[in-house]
Parts: C-alpha cells; sequence; structure tokens
C-alpha cells in the first residue's frame, strides 16, 4: 500500500483559525480511514463534531472582533456595514 505525503496545513497568526484548519485535517483524515474499515462511526462522528464546534468558535472569534473594532475590518479602516 502506498503512503500519501504528507500535507502541510498553512499555518495563520489566528490561533482559532489553526484550530479550524487542525479539526478539517482530522476530519478528513477520520474520513478516509472510515471509507477504508480503518475506524468506526463513533470516531467519525466524534470528528465531525469537534470540526463544526471550531468553525463556530472561529465565527464567534471573528464577530467579536469586529465589534470591537467597531465594525470596520481589522487592520483597514474600511467598514463593512456604511
Amino acid at each position: 500500500m502506498r503512503c500519501a505525503p504528507w500535507r502541510l496545513m498553512r499555518v495563520s497568526s489566528n490561533p482559532r483559525a489553526n484550530a479550524t484548519a487542525f479539526a478539517r485535517e482530522t476530519l478528513e483524515l477520520t474520513q478516509r480511514q472510515y471509507q477504508l474499515g480503518g475506524t468506526g462511526i463513533l470516531a467519525l462522528l466524534i470528528a465531525q463534531q469537534q470540526y463544526q464546534q471550531e468553525r463556530l468558535n472561529l465565527v464567534i472569534a471573528q464577530s467579536l472582533a469586529l465589534r470591537r473594532h467597531g465594525g470596520a475590518v481589522p487592520g483597514t479602516r474600511r467598514r463593512l456595514v456604511e
């Protein structure tokens, strides 16, 4: 059996974005293992739940950042809503 080369995750300065990317990668690996019969449905469901939770955490963090900046996109002077 041929091993797939390691894929390098893009690292962000945002820890929440990194956690979401890591959860997505874990979910993809778990889905592949499930398809090949190497893991059970419970592991797949847990990976799905963790990914969804990290996505939610990222959206909450982004929302709080926008609120702190008065609706402006952080690092710019533009507002999302005029």
